[in-house]
């Protein structure tokens, strides 16, 4: 039975994934990541009574999310922590690198799986899809975010996790190290 199937999406640790993501705002504030406001924003939401949260919080793709990553055959934690750090769960949010939406998917990367990155149910799938194939390629969850995060021809030209501060802790936050 795969690891994923002994959840739903209400069991995993969301609280963990705000201390998660607590735990590394400073870092991210500072490194061009999630602004301070959306902290503030984050900070005043789960102050609100967890009824009007579930109206307030994008958790309509907690479900989906799961699923899919039940799916590919993905640890869940590591798939809610990929798009927390991704992009806080916001579906329409864009890097500066031209990423986009929930699991930040290149534009280009986003027509070769042949999903539409605005679309929060397809970007979720691919950005599922697109893990795994790193996962499958790679062998490891370590190389296969190190390649979701720098690509593919990095991990293969380094051999292993790039020497790239941004990769290396990306890696150790979505692993939870």
């Amino acid at each position: 039975m795969p690891f994923a199937q002994n959840f739903n999406a209400m069991s995993l640790d969301f609280h963990g994934a705000n201390s998660f993501i607590e735990k590394n705002r400073l870092e991210a504030s500072q490194s061009g990541g999630m602004s301070a406001e959306l902290y503030a924003l984050r900070e005043r939401l789960l102050t609100i009574p967890p009824q009007v949260q579930e109206e307030l919080l994008p958790s309509r793709f907690y479900d989906y999310a799961l699923t899919v990553a039940n799916r590919y055959d993905i640890p869940s934690q590591i798939f809610f922590n990929l798009i927390t750090t991704e992009s806080n769960w916001n579906p329409v949010v864009t890097s500066s690198r031209g990423a986009i939406g929930l699991t930040q998917l290149m534009p280009q990367t986003a027509v070769e799986l042949g999903v539409n990155p605005w679309n929060a149910q397809q970007n979720i799938e691919g950005g599922a899809r697109y893990l795994r194939q790193q996962k499958d390629q790679f062998g490891t969850w370590s190389l296969a975010l190190a390649a979701y995060n720098a690509g593919p021809g990095a991990v293969s030209k380094y051999g292993g996790i790039p020497p790239y501060k941004e990769t290396e802790a990306y890696v150790q936050k979505i692993l939870g190290h």
